[in-house]
């Protein structure tokens, strides 16, 4: 029962920022975030806070944060990484437009045309490409298991790396079948968390 009242909670605070507060009062509650690229030392503490904006969908500030980033260092390729994830807006309130998948892929080719200097991050972009790829003729359903999938293979190449233990939770989150009273996908997902907020509890 703690574990689904943790997924439950998890779950509802990646929505719960109140629009109408002030830059600090978000900055204040958006938790410490440190999620290595391979970036500039700069662009790394902006990166930082970008992927802060990104997991708490702050549309409104992810693109500026990231143009921050490029300006910063204009070959940190996992700006456009970032910028794919944030194209699919929230799979949990809504699925992207047919808009923002288009920005999805060109910025995946970006990223792929930039050459991610590490295996890593080559390994974030393809997952990310695996649901973006074909978005023009292939279901929704199809693609969003084919990156849940995706993640898992990265969750369980990096088990130490934390950003792919979140997303890839989240992702279980989104395709969870709302019609299965094992909640299994959710209890995977919220075990997963469990995990990581212990060893990261801000």
């Amino acid at each position: 029962m703690r574990i689904v009242t943790v997924a439950a909670a998890l779950a509802a605070g990646f929505i719960s920022i109140a629009p109408s507060a002030s830059a600090h009062d978000e900055d204040a509650v958006l938790g410490a975030v440190n999620f290595p690229v391979s970036c500039t030392p700069q662009a790394q503490k902006l990166f930082n806070k970008a992927a802060a904006l990104l997991y708490s969908f702050h549309w409104s500030r992810v693109d500026n944060a990231l143009i921050e980033v490029l300006e910063a260092d204009p070959a940190c390729s996992m700006a456009f990484w970032a910028k794919a994830v944030a194209s699919m807006d929230n799979p949990l309130g809504s699925r992207p437009t047919p808009k923002q998948e288009r920005e999805g892929w060109l910025a995946v080719e970006k990223a792929r045309q930039m050459a991610p200097k590490t295996e890593r991050e080559r390994d974030y972009v393809a997952a990310v490409e695996a649901f973006f790829k074909d978005h023009g003729t292939v279901t929704y359903e199809i693609r969003a298991e084919a990156y849940e999938k995706a993640m898992a293979r990265l969750h369980a190449r990096y088990p130490d790396d934390s950003e792919a233990a979140v997303l890839y939770a989240f992702w279980l989150q989104v395709t969870a079948d709302r019609n299965d009273q094992s909640f299994s996908k959710q209890l995977r997902s919220a075990a997963i968390l469990e995990k990581v907020f212990a060893a990261n509890p801000h």
